[in-house]
C-alpha cells in the first residue's frame, strides 16, 4: 500500500522540483575610497615624489593584484637607466580601516639589472590597499612613490 502510495505521490513531487527558483546575489560593498585606485596592467609605473626612481610593475601573480599573497616584479630606473643596488621597502597600508600588514614591510635590493621582486605582499581585506615604496640609492638619495590599487 506504501508502495503505492509512493508511486502516486511521486509524479506530483517531481513536478514541484523542476520549479527553478531565482536567486539574486547582494553586490559586494566596495569602498568608496576606490575611485583614487590605479588601474593595473603590466608595465605599470610611478615615478617617485622627488623625481628621482620610477619604479615599473612588469609582471604579477596573481595577474592583477587579489586577495591573499601577491608577487610583483618590479623594474627600478633613474634618469632612464637601470637602478642596480635600489633598497625597495614596499609599505602596503588600507587608508579607509587605518591599518597595514605583518609584517608591516618588505624590503628588497635591485639587482645589477635594476630588478627586483616582492614576494609577500599580503593584501587580505577587499578595498583600497596604498602600498608606499620608499627607494633608497647607493649614494644615500631616496625617494617615495605609491600604487594603490582596489582589491574587490
Amino acid at each position: 500500500m506504501r508502495a503505492l502510495a509512493l508511486l502516486v505521490l511521486l509524479p506530483i513531487l517531481c513536478a514541484t522540483c523542476s520549479a527553478v527558483e531565482t536567486v539574486t546575489a547582494t553586490p559586494a560593498v566596495v569602498d568608496p575610497a576606490c575611485a583614487q585606485a590605479d588601474t593595473f596592467v603590466p608595465g605599470i609605473e610611478h615615478l617617485g615624489d622627488g623625481g628621482l626612481f620610477r619604479v615599473r610593475i612588469d609582471s604579477a601573480s596573481p595577474s592583477v593584484p587579489a586577495l591573499g599573497l601577491n608577487t610583483w616584479n618590479l623594474a627600478v630606473t633613474a634618469e632612464g637607466e637601470a637602478a642596480p643596488s635600489v633598497v625597495l621597502v614596499a609599505e602596503p597600508t588600507m587608508p579607509t580601516y587605518r591599518h597595514g600588514t605583518i609584517p608591516k614591510t618588505q624590503r628588497v635590493v635591485t639587482d645589477p639589472a635594476g630588478r627586483a621582486v616582492f614576494d609577500q605582499l599580503n593584501l587580505f581585506k577587499p578595498g583600497l590597499w596604498k602600498i608606499t615604496m620608499y627607494a633608497t640609492g647607493v649614494s644615500g638619495h631616496s625617494d617615495v612613490l605609491q600604487f594603490r590599487f582596489c582589491i574587490p
